[in-house]
């Protein structure tokens, strides 16, 4: 496959903290162990030198770019500078800018000025049908105010007359594997025909194999050829971490394989860089199976989305 002269997507971690503790998620699991442990230490936050450096490199190149992804493994919220960062990848020409939160800290202003800052979408990760279900998941939050605040949000949206698109992602596991049909029905009658409820499946976190305990039963997906496979997304993406460090995808949140640092070198330099050529090549000469982190990893391999058409689901 060929290298395009860009990554049409990237990915920005501007906040490295969060306010909960998902039973799936690498914050609140212990995955981070081997020799990059101690880059788990890194920068809460990515300094506004860093932030500016990107936007000039991507300035160039924002009308061949697809997205940016404003957020990877924290909570967005919790960085009191997302609008303005927002608005300036509007500005600079990016198609779209949208980001994914857990929806805990929202507030009727802070509604206001994310509907404000020229953002495309807001998905808002809500794993449960049921308080039981989503409280034991999402530990640290409160079923009730997240669902009134993804509420208040839309109804915020819909009064200003926005064109910011909802978007509900449930990640299914073992847990909640069986709430997703009234998941849909609870919040088709809430979002708008242009909304989505999306369905995403577990997977293991590049490599991170207990993370395959929380595996529903039901998903019948083939490993075996999956991991004959490349992954599409060293072609497209490039996730850069609250320091500037360049990783090998959005899941291997331990970086297992450092590519490169943006506050060293050019997005260009690292894109077209002898390590991610060499970690390409090795994805087109073995598939998944080249690395044991990418090995049985089903993150992009099955995606439900439930797009809600004149109110009625697929099913």
């Amino acid at each position: 496959m060929k290298v395009s002269e860009f990554p049409s997507i990237i990915q920005l971690e501007t906040v490295y903290a969060c306010n909960a503790r998902c039973v799936m998620c690498p914050l609140s699991i212990d995955v981070f162990d081997g020799p990059q442990a101690d880059r788990m230490e890194r920068a809460r936050l990515m300094s506004d030198a860093l932030f500016d450096k990107i936007c000039e490199e991507i300035t160039p190149y924002a009308d061949q770019m697809r997205r940016v992804t404003i957020q990877l493994l924290g909570e967005p919220l919790l960085d009191k500078k997302l609008e303005s960062k927002i608005s300036r990848l509007k500005k600079i020409g990016i198609k779209e800018v949208f980001f994914s939160t857990n929806g805990s800290l929202f507030t009727d202003k802070r509604a206001v000025s994310i509907l404000e800052s020229g953002v495309d979408e807001v998905d808002f990760s809500v794993d449960g049908a049921t308080k039981e279900t989503f409280e034991k998941i999402r530990v640290g939050l409160n079923y009730d105010e997240v669902v009134d605040n993804i509420k208040r949000f839309v109804k915020i949206r819909n009064e200003m007359n926005s064109k910011v698109r909802v978007r509900l992602r449930f990640t299914l596991q073992s847990d909640n594997f069986n709430e997703l049909e009234q998941y849909y029905d609870y919040w088709k009658d809430i979002l708008t025909e242009d909304d989505i409820i999306y369905s995403k499946y577990m997977h293991s976190f590049a490599g991170e194999k207990h993370i395959k305990d929380m595996y529903p039963t039901a998903w019948g997906l083939d490993m075996e050829t999956l991991n004959q496979q490349s992954c599409g997304t060293l072609w497209k993406a490039l996730v850069i971490q609250s320091d500037g460090t360049v990783i090998t995808c959005s899941d291997d949140y331990s970086s297992k394989d450092i590519l490169g640092n943006i506050a060293e070198e050019t997005i260009k330099d690292v894109w077209h860089g002898e390590r991610f050529n060499a970690f390409r090549q090795r994805h087109v000469e073995e598939g998944r199976n080249a690395f044991e982190k990418c090995k049985d990893c089903a993150a992009y391999a099955k995606v439900g989305q439930l797009k809600i058409i004149n109110g009625t689901a697929p099913r």
